[in-house]
């Protein structure tokens, strides 16, 4: 039981202050649409034979690529909307070809008395990683919150941490998934 408690404390350590940096930037939606492009992580991880864990970091990397590529071209809510709509429809369709329906219910509720001391470790892991990063760019991310044009000017690498907070919070949300359910993030 303390160990449940440690792992989701950790998490709302991790999520509090990513959520806010993507609401400065105003990536509205990515919690959601990550959460429903990970249904096809369960798709990729029973047709390739992967740890489900694996597989929703694959997906996660390849929707926060995605994500910051196709933002050049539309509205930041608008490609993540798409790009959800995508991994969306393609895990449906190919979940049509599973006989297992067991995989999704561990995805959509997760397997949070399951918790083993490794997850805690990779959730630990991660805390640390985003407070050093925090602690070492949060001047920067503020003023790329405020305007991207200054920050520019004042030779901050605007794309290099708007990806980097993407691919971060697209690896929090992908373990979080796994352990406490699609439906609690």
């Amino acid at each position: 039981m303390t160990l449940i408690l440690l792992t989701i404390i950790s998490i709302s350590a991790l999520l509090a202050p990513m959520g806010c940096i993507m609401l400065w930037h105003r990536y509205n939606y990515f919690h959601d649409g990550l959460v429903h492009a990970c249904l096809f992580s369960g798709v990729l991880s029973y047709f390739l034979d992967l740890p489900q864990i694996f597989s929703m970091m694959i997906v996660a990397t390849i929707f926060a690529t995605l994500v910051f590529i196709l933002k050049f071209y539309s509205n930041k809510n608008a490609v993540v909307s798409l790009v959800s709509s995508a991994f969306l429809a393609t895990s449906i369709i190919l979940a049509s070809k599973l006989n297992e329906r067991t995989l999704f219910d561990s995805m959509l509720f997760g397997d949070i008395f399951m918790i083993e001391w490794h997850s805690f470790y990779l959730v630990l892991g991660m805390l640390v990683v985003i407070f050093i990063l925090l602690w070492k760019y949060l001047d920067q991310i503020v003023l790329m919150s405020v305007d991207q044009s200054i920050a520019k000017i004042s030779n901050a690498p605007v794309h290099f941490i708007e990806f980097f907070i993407l691919l971060i919070l697209a690896l929090i949300i992908a373990v979080s998934i796994k352990l406490i359910g699609a439906f609690l993030i």
